[in-house]
């Protein structure tokens, strides 16, 4: 009886263990060390369906899961998330799939590590508008249709701003408000899905990628 116990309490802290290492291990680590023994293997395979689950870490409003019904086995596409473009590489990996609470996001205002790309041309300046939804002319506001390509740019007010969080000119810095799912395709690969109806011109996501000076 006391031998069983032991075991039994050996099991537990080695799953506890897990739960705390295995979410910063990427998938080839993570299936090797889930093959060692059943306490890992359990961990591992939760992890997973967590990742499947919302690639977006919890960071927005709504989970963004994958979608795989082909004959490729790979679950999910393994990446680093943030809501915001990074200027310099991260300096650590970012765990996923724990059971613990999701990482913080960064402050949006902080530009020694990231910022809202659509902010960014008023960051520095900023608006003096009470209320930018009842000014004719914000300083802030402003869409560049792109000349007719399809690839126009959006302005928004900053941290410099007069206004509040709340002003409607921050649409972009409020996250995603729409559900998306992340859909694998034999010959195109994982792409981004709609999982909603979506309304003209309404804001989905924004592309934050390490940007390149």
């Amino acid at each position: 009886m006391a031998q069983t116990k032991k075991k039994s309490t050996n099991a537990e802290n080695m799953e506890h263990w897990a739960e705390l290492v295995l979410p910063w291990l990427p998938p080839p680590a993570l299936s090797a060390v889930s093959s060692t023994c059943r306490s890992f293997r359990v961990v591992a395979d939760a992890v997973t369906s967590r990742r499947v689950a919302d690639a977006a870490r919890g960071l927005e409003t709504y989970p963004i899961p994958f979608c795989n019904s082909t004959s490729d086995s790979r679950p999910y596409f393994y990446f680093l998330y943030s809501r915001f473009s990074f200027y310099s590489l991260p300096t650590s990996s970012q765990p996923w799939g724990g059971i613990s609470s999701p990482p913080v996001a960064a402050n949006p205002s902080s530009t020694d590590v990231f910022i809202s790309s659509a902010a960014e041309t008023s960051l520095f300046s900023g608006c003096e508008c009470a209320d930018c939804s009842l000014e004719d002319e914000c300083s802030c506001s402003g869409f560049d249709g792109g000349g007719g390509m399809g690839m126009g740019s959006l302005s928004e007010c900053g941290a410099d701003c007069l206004c509040g969080l709340e002003c409607a000119n921050r649409i972009t810095q409020k996250g995603i408000q729409v559900r998306l799912k992340i859909v694998r395709d034999l010959k195109k690969g994982w792409g981004l899905h709609a999982d909603q109806v979506l309304c003209r011109g309404e804001f989905i996501c924004e592309y934050a990628d390490l940007i390149l000076k």
